[in-house]
């Protein structure tokens, strides 16, 4: 099983080095990480009662909705050559759980 999860991990990493054309791009770079973080916060406040379990879960569907959105603003227009980046960017910051004191 861990071969596997390595395997789709190498394949997902050569990927977005791919689309980015940076030899150290990651999945933040993208605005993966924000939606992640998102979705699991706004499960921990919305329902404190949920079970652990679906923390991972809701986390899956924030970065699937973030790569949701990234795909479709990709398919909108013509982008010039590093158009996708600043869509990745505003990405990265639209979706950050602000702090509150």
């Amino acid at each position: 099983m861990a071969f596997f999860v390595g395997a789709g991990l190498a394949i997902a990493g050569a990927m977005v080095q791919t689309l980015t054309r940076n030899p150290l791009a990651e999945p933040g770079i993208l605005g993966f990480n924000g939606g992640a973080s998102l979705a699991a916060v706004t499960l921990l406040v919305a329902f404190p009662a949920a079970p652990p379990s679906l923390l991972p879960v809701a986390a899956f569907v924030g970065a699937f909705i973030v790569r949701s959105r990234f795909i479709f603003w990709l398919g909108i227009g013509e982008l010039r050559r590093y158009g996708w980046f600043w869509w990745g960017w505003a990405l990265v910051f639209c979706p950050v759980p602000l702090p509150t004191s």
